[in-house]
């Protein structure tokens, strides 16, 4: 069951966010909004220092409570507490650009050691290309020991105070997504040069920049993760046409857990598929935790089918216990409503079925899907056939 209400150990955190916004964002919130384009404000330092301070989250299991993914629910208690003292004064505290995620996210341990305590931004828009991160025209050339950037981006939050952006460029435009890499380029590396910072309507201390790269030399090991191009696109369409090689049918399976837990809800799918003696091919995407167990089997074989139906169960189970949930972008079907009760409680399903009443008082809306059985009949169904009575 998911419980709605915020841990006691996290509301501490909610408070101490609360009292930062009302007592430092809010009275020079006005003060900064005039200004605009200004360094760092000074106020702004000692909370940077503070947030260092603190000990990072691991996203599994928090301490005596109990709490899964702490971090992550730490982070937007605080972020929501502090955009009401003032959403730019936020994006502006030292320590913590976009690009700091990534470092921590996906960097090496010398790389989080050397720019994860930095300020770092984030440099993906470019004049034409902007959500379509595939389009970036900005390359990046490997010359010997080091890369060559050249390109051009736009809207870079903290491009001017920032001490090392993460750049995205691309190894081959030919290639697609799959050739686009990050890297860490320090604010004040030649070739990287400040076009201008733009006049804002809001948010108008927190700097948004242009920034320039002109044969841009760093590092070779400033890249974040591998050099190594993947197609994983075209890998992704091929691996279910390989599957079906292997068994005439197959159910695609669609979870949801913490990232921290992947390796060990991977090792449990695979030993349910081996006491069922099923085979179990997992495609997922990695970078957010969402899961696809494809089980293979034969349809026509009655027994295999009733064992796919209790290790699918299972597989849903584990991902639960591991703090996950049951779908992660294949919504809740006929299969998946059984699960619902894997998440969610009595009181939870009932709020649920009466919001699904009153915009659809007849259940023309997805009938018999999302919300589960309850003695015989659709909750939905139930409670309106309970309320008629």
């Amino acid at each position: 069951m998911i419980n709605l209400e915020i841990p006691a150990k996290l509301q501490q955190v909610q408070q101490m966010a609360q009292q930062l916004a009302a007592g430092v964002f809010r009275p020079i919130a006005r003060k900064y909004d005039a200004i605009e384009h200004c360094d760092t404000p000074e106020e702004l330092k000692p909370v940077a220092q503070m947030m260092a301070a603190m000990p990072r989250g691991s996203g599994g299991k928090g301490g005596g409570d109990e709490i899964k993914n702490g971090s992550n629910m730490t982070g937007i208690l605080a972020v929501e507490a502090m955009c009401w003292g003032d959403v730019g004064l936020m994006l502006s505290i030292p320590g913590s650009g976009l690009g700091n995620a990534a470092v921590m996210a996906v960097g090496t341990p010398e790389q989080k050691e050397k720019y994860g305590k930095l300020y770092c931004a984030m440099a993906i828009t470019e004049p034409g290309a902007g959500s379509d991160s595939a389009a970036v025209s900005t390359t990046a050339e490997l010359d010997g020991d080091e890369w060559v950037l050249n390109g051009e981006k736009i809207y870079c939050t903290a491009g001017q105070r920032c001490d090392a952006v993460v750049v995205w460029a691309t190894l081959d435009k030919s290639l697609g997504k799959a050739a686009i890499k990050s890297f860490i380029v320090p604010r004040d590396n030649p070739g990287l040069q400040l076009v201008r910072v733009e006049d804002k309507m809001g948010l108008r201390v927190s700097d948004t920049a242009a920034l320039s790269f002109n044969n841009c030399r760093i590092p070779k090991d400033h890249i974040l993760g591998s050099a190594e191009i993947g197609d994983t696109e075209e890998a992704r369409k091929k691996a279910f046409g390989a599957m079906g090689r292997i068994a005439p049918d197959l159910l695609v399976q669609d979870a949801t857990v913490p990232r921290t837990k992947l390796p060990e809800v991977l090792a449990g799918i695979d030993d349910i598929g081996s006491r069922y003696g099923l085979k179990i091919a997992n495609v997922f995407h990695a970078g957010d935790g969402n899961l696809h167990p494809n089980i293979l089997f034969d349809r026509q074989n009655q027994k295999e089918l009733e064992l796919v139906e209790r290790a699918s169960k299972e597989i849903m189970q584990l991902c639960v216990d591991a703090g996950g949930t049951i779908t992660g972008e294949h919504g809740v079907g006929l299969d998946k409503r059984e699960y619902m009760t894997l998440v969610y409680g009595p009181a939870e399903l009932q709020a649920m079925a009466a919001a699904k009443q009153v915009f659809d008082p007849d259940s023309l809306f997805n009938p018999g899907k999302v919300l589960p059985e309850v003695e015989g009949a659709e909750l939905g169904v139930a409670m309106k056939a309970s309320t008629v009575s």
